[in-house]
């Protein structure tokens, strides 16, 4: 009885180690630091940057695909198979980009990729952890993500120096290898989809009461789906939100954009400058506790000012390493704005009711949408020369989805909500 009470408190949280482990394995190593492979990619094959970065345009558009297969897929099958084949495509493709010689190698290795990672760095977190935590759920999702960060600040100092000393061919077999110690061992014998496959229950769970299952869904007060979708204020802050979807192409240029002949950075400060937006993932539990304080779309409002602080800084003072750094800070508000305001928002605008398939739609679109960032950033490069023209368009981006959003908030409040 003691070892079970023991387990039945400590597994959760171990779930939720091990999903940072395998979501860093997959989402941070592969897509988010692979960015840094580009630049150096380019030289070697002697394509541009822009052909290369379509990788991740392919990836994208996977993943909206596949995510929806993913989460049905978890329900069917034993979650070790599931996650072992995902597994095995994601690093998979991930390692035979050492031995590709052109340019559209990497784009099928871009779908391939995108499919096991669908599932995993995508979905895979927020569906198990919601199975093993029926009290602190949040806290659990914020422990998940700090681990998260601070483990890919890691990779994205160290990747680049690894990328420099051997080669990228050799670079991409043993970041494989450490992705794959990394995620193998967690999927295949610790991680389970529900904690009743191993005779516990969620954490806080209380005997006696009405016992939480991952099909659940909280109905509350809210618009309902069909009025809320055809409503103006759904389709303007969708243009606000995939405005900002759309800057996740600019960190994964940092490495291109430090390399540069307007910039002359090397390799390494790439690296430097993507570890210091993931930095800014650390305060989230900060931007969590502003928007109990004034309401998700004004919170959102301020990520996009600081934003286009950032934009702007980078547009006027890229010489100077510590302000680049500050700048690439601030940009991490795109990150914390995609995984926490951007869903916040949405119920904040349209109620409980039915917010799950609000949000889907909205997050399928936007996916969709940003999916041609990456290597529209890099193009702009090769067309004209200078880098300026990129953060210029940022900051002003950012002021329309100021705009946007403060605009869907007042035609949201005309909408009827019902129980």
């Amino acid at each position: 009885m003691g070892q079970t009470s023991t387990k039945q408190k400590v597994y959760p949280w171990l779930i939720v180690i091990a999903w940072s482990f395998m979501a860093c394995a997959s989402m941070e190593l592969l897509l988010i630091n692979g960015s840094q492979y580009f630049k150096t990619v380019s030289d070697a094959i002697g394509s541009p940057v822009s052909e290369v970065a379509l990788m991740m345009t392919f990836i994208t558009i996977t993943i909206s695909i596949c995510a929806p297969i993913a989460g049905n897929l978890f329900q069917r099958f034993d979650s070790r198979i599931v996650l072992t084949v995902m597994g095995i495509l994601a690093l998979g493709a991930y390692a035979c980009m050492s031995f590709f010689t052109e340019v559209w190698m990497w784009w099928i290795a871009g779908i391939v990729l995108g499919a096991g990672v669908a599932g995993i760095g995508i979905i895979g977190a927020p569906i198990f952890i919601g199975n093993w935590f029926q009290k602190r759920t949040g806290f659990a999702v914020g422990l998940y993500g700090m681990v998260l960060a601070g483990m890919s600040m890691i990779i994205a100092q160290v990747l680049p120096i690894v990328i420099k000393s051997v080669g990228y061919k050799p670079s991409y077999l043993i970041w494989a290898g450490i992705g794959a110690l990394m995620y193998f061992p967690w999927a295949l014998f610790v991680v389970k989809f529900k904690p009743e496959q191993i005779g516990l229950k969620p954490y806080g769970f209380v005997e006696g009461a009405e016992e939480a299952t991952k099909n659940d869904v909280v109905i509350g007060p809210g618009v309902a789906f069909r009025k809320a979708i055809t409503s103006p204020a759904f389709w303007i802050l969708l243009l606000a939100a995939a405005i900002l979807c759309n800057f996740g192409g600019y960190k994964s240029n940092w490495s291109n954009i430090a390399q540069s002949t307007e910039w002359g950075y090397d390799i390494v400060f790439g690296g430097t400058m993507l570890l210091a937006t993931t930095a800014c993932k650390f305060i989230s539990p900060l931007v969590g506790w502003i928007s109990d304080k004034i309401g998700a779309t004004l919170t959102f409002v301020i990520a996009y000012i600081c934003l286009a602080v950032a934009f702007l800084l980078m547009l006027g003072f890229h010489a100077i390493p510590i302000i680049v750094i500050i700048a690439c800070f601030l940009e991490g508000f795109d990150s914390i704005s995609m995984k926490m305001l951007i869903p916040l928002t949405v119920k904040e605008l349209f109620g409980d009711k039915d917010y799950s398939r609000i949000y889907s739609l909205l997050y399928g679109i936007i996916n969709f949408l940003g999916s041609f960032a990456t290597s529209l950033i890099a193009f702009a490069y090769e067309a004209t020369g200078s880098f300026d023209i990129i953060f210029i368009v940022g900051a002003l981006a950012s002021a329309i989805g100021i705009v946007f959003l403060l605009l869907a908030k007042k035609l949201a409040s005309g909408l009827v909500w019902e129980d």
